[in-house]
Order: structure tokens, then C-alpha cells, then sequence
């Protein structure tokens, strides 16, 4: 890639041509560190507003009693499924345009991007259709009881209409990160965020007038906030950063992008959509012994998830990190970027996992105060955050290899950590010591496919470096030979 290209994509200039000028950079150039922290670093704002809305939905809904809290527990597993399959489509966008603009291409990273809209928008709008009719059964067969049940109704379906606005958010954000630029998107997500805590706030508690409306004001926040984000973020790829041209899409254009896509967004969504899937089984297990426990985990796991924003925010960086540079055909710089965040992970882990230990119960207490909630997470916090280092690495590189367009191998990742591992660790552990022991095998579970995963995907690439250098020391050496002739 020349130099002036390199420009194009890191100074604005207003040039129909220049993909993501407005803030975008190359990323298969320069320090990785550097990388990694221009990328992250907004995404940790960005990500930390968007999770603490989830945190203080729970903090609110905490206030009205030990039922409304269940009820929230029990939507989250379902709540993060939906979100999973909206997110593999967002990082099968950010995949290919990544590579479209890694090669140059500009026209067709912009057209890409209206293409990959467009399928978000069909997917998700049938996903927010099929959700409306299943949300009873749904959570019938995950064990909520009648009182739990009708709570979880009216949530679950406001919460449903917001989502094909939260895909279009979700699309606009990760389009534009693909160019390199993660400052647009942090703002949009943090203010849409901080707007989204507030109106919760009025519409739980019936403040300024507004109705008083429970739990179900939790759910339609979150519906007025992400339609006004969605709006935000269309006038992001729109206008401030040239990345999408709406009009209408020719048909034998955009069907490959949706095939090239789906390639991608199958697998990222299943691999999305695996944790949660394991985390609402892990829930139901855990329903067995009582909904205050469901309720406690629901807490335990707010807490710890604000505690996991920077590996979050450092896994997303990481695709379109990978992205650019393997379409400019530098693996080594991927195997690189993957090691120095596995040593971010463990670090991070190591720093918050203390004060969990010694203040678990106090976090707790914030959300509810009743029987043994506080306690009963505390347990949860004592034990899993030491081995979220394990879970960073593998989100680290199923990040990366959903950027190289390698979502299969991302997909076995996250499965190899969710379903072969945590899923039956969890309940051998549960009849080892109840609750306890299924926190345990979470913890295990982390920790194992950490280990295997950040050795398997640091292997792969080595083996791909070692096949490109070979193919580039025999093409040099037949250009000299034809130079000698």
C-alpha cells in the first residue's frame, strides 16, 4: 500500500475516495501498542457506558424488590443471545469492510457497508418479530415462576421492539471502526448511554411526572435511547464519515457481500451467542436451588462485568487491528498483537480480582439488600474474576480471527470455553457444592480454554507467517532468476 494511500485513510480531505477519513488510520503500520491503545482506549469509555446501563438497570429494578431483580436475572441470559447474533453480524461487518479498506479498496468498503446494513436491519427485525411470540414459553421452560413470569412479560416485550433500532447502533458503530476510527463511535455510544441511564431512571421510579412504570420503564428506556442512537449513528456513517451512500443496492453486488458476510456472521454470531447461551443453562441450574440465588448470580455477574469493560474494549480492537493488517499481508504483526494482549488480560484479571475478593459483598449491597443476596454474590466474586485472564485471551482471539475471516476457528473457540467446558464443569459442580461449585467450575472453565485457546491461535498464525515468508523467498528467488536470464 503507498504512502499516499496510507494518508488518505489518516487525514480528512474531503475526497470521495478517502475511506473513513474523518479520524480513520491505518493499523498495519507503526507500534502495536500504539495501536491497541488508539483503538481501545475510547472503546473502554464507549463500552463502559454502554454495560453500565445493564448495571444500573439492576441497581434500579434492585429498589423495587427480590421478584423484579429475578425477573431482570432471568431476561439477561436471553437479552445477551439477541445481542450476540446482532453482534456477529456487527463484526462481520467490521471483518470484511476492515479488509476492503487493508487492500485499498474504498469504493467497495463503502458499498459493503450499506450492503451489511441492510441485511442487519431484515435479520434483526425478524429476530425482534419471532421474540415477541416466544417470550412466555420461552421463559416457562427456564423455570420462572407465575409472579416472576408476568414481570418478565412486560419487560421482555418493550425490550424486543428496540431491537432491530440497537442493530442499526450496532452496525453504524463497528462500520466505522473498521476504518480505524473508534473515537465517533465511543462519543455516540457514551452519550447515547448516559441519555439512556437517565430517562430509565424517570420512567422506574415516575419522576418529573412521568408514569411510574417499574421494571417495564427499565425496558423502555432502553427502547427511547437506542432510537435516538440509531439515529445518531446513521448521521455518523452518513455524514461525518462518507462510509455509506444510501441508495438502492444492485442485487448482483450486494448477494456476495451478504454471502462473504454471512461467511463470517454464522459463525461470530453462534460464537456471540454461546456464552450467553451457556450462562441462561447456568442459570436455570442455578434456579433449582432458588430464585435469591438466581438473583445474587444476576448481581455477581453486573459487578464482575464492569471489571471486564478494558478486555472488552481490548478485543474489539483487536479485529479490526488484524483486519487491515491481513489484507495488507502482515500476519506477524496479528501474532504480535495477540501476545501483548494476552499479557494486558492477565494483568488486568490480577488488578481487579482483589479488590472483588475484599469488597464483593459491599458492590452487591448496592443493587439489593435483602436476605442473603449481598452474600451469596460475594461467593460468586471471591472465586471466578482470578480466571477472567483465561476468558480475555479467548475473546481476544476469536476477535482476531474474525477479522481475517477466519469466524470458524473464532466460533470453535468460544464454544470450546462455553459448551465443552463451562456447561458441564458448571453442573458437575453444582452436585459437588451447590452454588459453589458451579462458580468453581466457571472459574476452571476459563481458565482451561484461556490456556488452550492462547496457545492454539498464537500456533495457527506462526504457521501462516512461516507459509508466507516461504511463498515470498521462492518469488524472490524466481524474480532473480528470470532477472539473470
Amino acid at each position: 500500500m503507498s504512502d499516499q494511500n496510507r494518508s488518505d485513510r489518516a487525514e480528512p480531505s474531503g475526497s470521495s475516495d478517502d475511506v473513513g477519513a474523518d479520524g480513520g488510520r491505518a493499523l498495519d503500520e507503526g507500534a502495536i501498542w500504539k495501536a491497541l491503545l488508539v483503538m481501545a482506549g475510547p472503546m473502554v469509555f464507549g463500552i463502559a457506558a454502554i454495560k453500565s446501563v445493564s448495571m444500573i438497570d439492576t441497581l434500579y429494578v434492585g429498589q423495587l424488590g427480590q421478584d423484579p431483580l429475578a425477573a431482570l436475572s432471568f431476561a439477561f441470559p436471553v437479552t445477551a443471545v439477541v445481542l450476540g447474533l446482532s453482534l456477529g453480524l456487527s463484526i462481520a461487518a467490521s471483518s470484511v469492510v476492515s479488509r476492503a479498506v487493508g487492500e485499498n479498496e474504498n469504493e467497495n468498503a463503502r458499498a459493503m457497508s450499506l450492503h451489511v446494513m441492510i441485511l442487519a436491519i431484515l435479520i434483526m427485525g425478524a429476530v425482534s418479530l419471532i421474540g415477541l411470540v416466544v417470550t412466555e414459553p420461552l421463559f416457562e421452560a427456564m423455570g420462572a415462576a407465575e409472579d416472576t413470569l408476568g414481570l418478565i412479560k412486560g419487560y421482555m416485550r418493550l425490550w424486543f421492539i428496540a431491537v432491530p433500532f440497537m442493530a442499526v447502533a450496532m452496525m453504524c458503530d463497528f462500520i466505522v471502526r473498521a476504518t480505524g476510527n473508534s473515537l465517533w463511535p465511543s462519543i455516540i455510544m457514551t452519550v447515547g448511554s448516559l441519555f439512556n441511564i437517565a430517562i430509565t431512571a424517570l420512567l422506574v421510579f415516575g419522576l418529573w411526572g412521568l408514569p411510574e412504570l417499574g421494571i417495564n420503564g427499565a425496558a423502555a428506556g432502553t427502547l427511547i435511547a437506542q432510537v435516538l442512537t440509531a439515529m445518531a449513528g446513521i448521521w455518523m456513517v452518513t455524514w461525518k464519515t462518507g462510509m455509506i451512500a444510501w441508495s438502492v443496492p444492485k442485487l448482483d453486488r450486494m448477494i456476495p457481500t451478504w454471502i462473504d458476510t454471512a461467511k463470517v456472521a454464522v459463525p461470530a454470531a453462534l460464537g456471540k451467542i454461546a456464552p450467553p447461551f451457556a450462562l441462561t443453562a447456568v442459570t436455570a441450574i442455578l434456579a433449582t436451588f432458588s430464585e435469591e440465588i438466581v438473583a445474587a448470580f444476576g448481581v455477581a455477574t453486573q459487578v464482575q462485568l464492569i471489571a471486564f469493560i478494558p478486555l472488552l474494549a481490548l478485543s474489539a480492537a483487536i479485529s479490526p487491528i488484524a483486519g487491515q493488517n491481513w489484507g495488507a499481508g502482515k500476519t506477524d504483526r496479528i501474532v504480535k498483537t495477540l501476545k501483548e494482549s494476552y499479557w494486558l488480560c492477565t494483568v488486568w484479571a490480577g488488578l481487579v480480582a482483589v479488590p472483588l475478593w475484599m469488597f464483593g459483598a459491599d458492590l452487591a449491597g448496592l443493587f439489593n439488600s435483602d436476605n442473603d443476596i449481598p452474600a451469596e454474590a460475594q461467593t460468586y466474586l471471591r472465586i471466578v474474576p482470578f480466571s477472567l485472564f483465561g476468558y480475555g485471551m479467548v475473546i481476544c482471539a476469536a476477535s482476531a480471527f474474525n477479522g481475517i475471516d477466519e469466524a470458524k476457528r473464532a466460533l470453535g473457540y468460544n464454544v470450546a470455553r462455553s459448551l465443552i467446558l463451562l456447561l458441564p464443569l458448571s453442573w458437575i459442580g453444582s452436585l459437588w457444592a451447590d452454588a459453589t461449585g458451579v462458580y468453581a467450575g466457571i472459574a476452571a472453565a476459563n481458565v482451561l480454554s484461556g490456556l488452550a485457546v492462547g496457545w492454539y491461535a498464537i500456533r495457527w498464525l506462526n504457521r501462516k507467517c512461516e507459509g508466507e515468508n516461504a511463498r515470498k523467498d521462492a518469488q524472490n528467488n524466481c524474480d532473480h532468476l528470470v532477472a539473470a536470464k
